[in-house]
């Protein structure tokens, strides 16, 4: 069993990575979906993380009510700022 800090280490620094990705590539760019039939943009990829990260924190392990939209995290488009905050909090 992998200890509950070295897991938390873990999802810091890749959800801290995927921050770094989508800010490097900007508003239009981590907006864009790539030329693949169902595939998804950087912006999707990280909000969608974030909501497993919510499910699994709070509602698996934690116990808690937890509201998510699943479908709508694959749609999910705007501005990198708002989405690295987002990251930021979680």
């Amino acid at each position: 069993m992998i200890p509950v800090d070295t897991l938390a280490d873990y999802v810091d620094a890749a959800v801290d990575q995927l921050a770094g990705i989508v800010t490097s590539l900007g508003d239009e760019l981590a907006n864009q979906r790539p030329g693949l039939p169902g595939a998804n943009s950087p912006y999707v990829i990280l909000t969608h993380c974030l909501g497993v990260m919510a499910d699994w924190g709070g509602r698996v392990v934690a116990g808690r009510d937890v509201v998510r939209d699943r479908a709508a995290e694959f749609t999910a488009a705007g501005p990198v700022a708002d989405l690295v905050a987002a990251a930021e909090q979680a």
